[in-house]
């Protein structure tokens, strides 16, 4: 059997008037695991 399909949260990010998305560019720059969510936590 293949890899189990993670459930997918679709999401929106505010952008200033410049353009930019201060959240997303920020979670981009965090470490890949610290980038994961985790129910709960």
């Amino acid at each position: 059997m293949g890899k189990e399909k993670k459930p997918e949260m679709p999401v929106r990010f505010y952008r200033t008037e410049a353009g930019r998305a201060l959240v997303l560019d920020w979670l981009r720059g965090l470490d890949k695991e610290d980038r994961r969510w985790r129910n709960g936590e």
